[in-house]
Protein backbone atom coordinates (compact mmCIF):
# COMPACT_ATOMS: atom_id res chain seq x y z
CA UNK A 1 0.00 0.00 0.00
CA UNK A 2 1.19 3.62 -1.02
CA UNK A 3 1.95 5.61 2.45
CA UNK A 4 3.81 7.75 4.16
CA UNK A 5 6.87 5.49 3.90
CA UNK A 6 6.79 4.93 0.33
CA UNK A 7 6.19 8.65 -0.39
CA UNK A 8 8.62 10.04 1.96
CA UNK A 9 10.82 7.86 0.53
CA UNK A 10 10.54 9.24 -2.90
CA UNK A 11 10.22 12.52 -1.99
CA UNK A 12 13.73 12.13 -0.47
CA UNK A 13 15.04 10.61 -3.41
CA UNK A 14 13.33 12.65 -5.90
CA UNK A 15 15.38 15.83 -4.14
CA UNK A 16 18.66 13.67 -3.95
CA UNK A 17 18.83 12.45 -7.56
CA UNK A 18 18.16 16.18 -8.72
CA UNK A 19 20.96 17.60 -6.53
CA UNK A 20 23.35 14.82 -8.32
CA UNK A 21 23.42 17.16 -11.28
CA UNK A 22 24.96 19.68 -9.21
CA UNK A 23 28.80 20.20 -8.27
CA UNK A 24 28.61 19.77 -4.52
CA UNK A 25 30.09 23.45 -3.83
CA UNK A 26 27.60 25.06 -6.12
CA UNK A 27 24.31 23.27 -4.58
CA UNK A 28 21.56 25.35 -3.17
CA UNK A 29 20.98 22.14 -0.77
CA UNK A 30 23.45 19.48 -0.02
CA UNK A 31 20.77 16.76 0.93
CA UNK A 32 17.13 15.92 1.81
CA UNK A 33 16.58 13.63 4.74
CA UNK A 34 14.69 11.72 7.11
CA UNK A 35 15.54 13.49 10.11
CA UNK A 36 16.95 16.72 11.79
CA UNK A 37 19.23 13.90 13.71
CA UNK A 38 21.20 13.18 10.46
CA UNK A 39 21.77 16.65 8.91
CA UNK A 40 25.66 17.21 8.85
CA UNK A 41 25.96 20.54 6.42
CA UNK A 42 23.29 23.10 5.57
CA UNK A 43 21.43 24.38 3.75
CA UNK A 44 19.76 20.93 4.27
CA UNK A 45 16.03 19.64 3.55
CA UNK A 46 14.19 17.35 5.85
CA UNK A 47 10.84 16.02 4.95
CA UNK A 48 8.47 15.36 7.58
CA UNK A 49 4.84 13.30 7.19
CA UNK A 50 2.51 16.46 8.40
CA UNK A 51 -1.13 15.46 8.06
CA UNK A 52 -3.69 12.98 6.50
CA UNK A 53 -6.89 13.87 4.42
CA UNK A 54 -9.16 10.59 3.56
CA UNK A 55 -12.24 10.20 1.92
CA UNK A 56 -13.68 6.80 2.83
CA UNK A 57 -16.22 7.11 -0.07
CA UNK A 58 -14.98 5.02 -2.30
CA UNK A 59 -14.34 6.07 -6.38
CA UNK A 60 -14.45 3.35 -9.23
CA UNK A 61 -10.81 3.16 -8.56
CA UNK A 62 -10.43 2.92 -4.58
CA UNK A 63 -10.46 5.09 -2.07
CA UNK A 64 -8.87 9.38 -2.60
CA UNK A 65 -5.98 10.43 0.11
CA UNK A 66 -4.17 13.03 0.51
CA UNK A 67 -0.72 12.65 2.07
CA UNK A 68 0.71 15.60 3.07
CA UNK A 69 4.38 16.56 3.66
CA UNK A 70 6.37 19.34 5.24
CA UNK A 71 9.73 20.08 4.04
CA UNK A 72 12.39 22.17 6.01
CA UNK A 73 14.97 23.55 4.57
CA UNK A 74 17.42 25.11 7.66
CA UNK A 75 20.20 27.39 6.98
CA UNK A 76 22.02 28.59 9.50
CA UNK A 77 22.40 31.88 11.11
CA UNK A 78 25.79 33.01 11.49
CA UNK A 79 28.08 36.43 13.04
CA UNK A 80 28.81 37.53 9.68
CA UNK A 81 25.87 37.20 7.10
CA UNK A 82 23.30 39.14 6.08
CA UNK A 83 20.22 38.65 6.82
CA UNK A 84 19.24 39.39 2.92
CA UNK A 85 21.92 37.23 1.82
CA UNK A 86 20.03 34.28 4.26
CA UNK A 87 16.87 34.86 2.78
CA UNK A 88 17.57 35.02 -0.59
CA UNK A 89 19.32 31.44 -0.13
CA UNK A 90 16.29 29.99 0.90
CA UNK A 91 13.76 31.72 -2.04
CA UNK A 92 16.33 30.12 -4.26
CA UNK A 93 16.03 26.91 -2.35
CA UNK A 94 12.20 26.92 -2.32
CA UNK A 95 11.90 28.26 -6.00
CA UNK A 96 14.05 24.85 -6.87
CA UNK A 97 11.80 22.52 -4.85
CA UNK A 98 8.92 24.25 -6.32
CA UNK A 99 9.96 23.79 -9.81
CA UNK A 100 11.25 20.00 -9.19
CA UNK A 101 7.58 18.98 -7.88
CA UNK A 102 5.18 21.15 -10.29
CA UNK A 103 5.42 19.23 -13.21
CA UNK A 104 3.14 15.88 -14.18
CA UNK A 105 5.09 12.92 -13.38
CA UNK A 106 7.32 14.83 -11.05
CA UNK A 107 7.01 11.71 -8.90
CA UNK A 108 6.23 8.16 -10.01
CA UNK A 109 4.32 6.34 -7.12
CA UNK A 110 1.76 3.74 -7.78
CA UNK A 111 -2.06 5.17 -7.25
CA UNK A 112 0.02 8.49 -7.17
CA UNK A 113 -2.54 11.40 -8.96
CA UNK A 114 -1.43 14.55 -8.14
CA UNK A 115 1.52 16.03 -6.41
CA UNK A 116 1.17 19.80 -5.11
CA UNK A 117 4.09 21.85 -3.78
CA UNK A 118 3.01 24.96 -2.17
CA UNK A 119 5.21 27.70 0.08
CA UNK A 120 4.24 27.73 3.46
CA UNK A 121 5.77 28.96 6.71
CA UNK A 122 8.87 30.72 7.71
CA UNK A 123 10.93 31.32 10.89
CA UNK A 124 13.97 30.95 12.87
CA UNK A 125 14.46 27.87 15.37
CA UNK A 126 16.91 26.44 17.76
CA UNK A 127 18.56 23.18 16.92
CA UNK A 128 22.17 21.13 17.74
CA UNK A 129 24.73 23.17 16.14
CA UNK A 130 22.97 26.84 16.86
CA UNK A 131 20.25 28.58 15.14
CA UNK A 132 18.82 28.37 11.93
CA UNK A 133 16.22 30.15 9.94
CA UNK A 134 14.31 27.99 8.06
CA UNK A 135 11.51 27.83 4.90
CA UNK A 136 9.13 25.51 4.80
CA UNK A 137 7.40 23.51 1.43
CA UNK A 138 4.31 21.86 1.47
CA UNK A 139 3.94 18.46 -0.51
CA UNK A 140 0.88 17.42 -1.02
CA UNK A 141 0.62 13.86 -2.46
CA UNK A 142 -2.89 12.60 -3.30
CA UNK A 143 -3.28 8.80 -4.02
CA UNK A 144 -5.71 6.39 -4.96
CA UNK A 145 -5.82 3.50 -2.76
CA UNK A 146 -7.20 0.03 -3.62
CA UNK A 147 -10.44 -0.49 -1.22
CA UNK A 148 -11.13 -3.92 -1.77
Amino acid sequence: MTGFKILRGAIVDKINEALEDFDIDKRLIYEALWSPADITKLPSVIILPEELESGYENTAGGRRRIYIFRGYILEELKSGRKQTEIEEELSDCIDFLIELFDKKQSLIVEGLLHVRPTPSVWGNVTYGGGEARFASLTIACEVIVDST
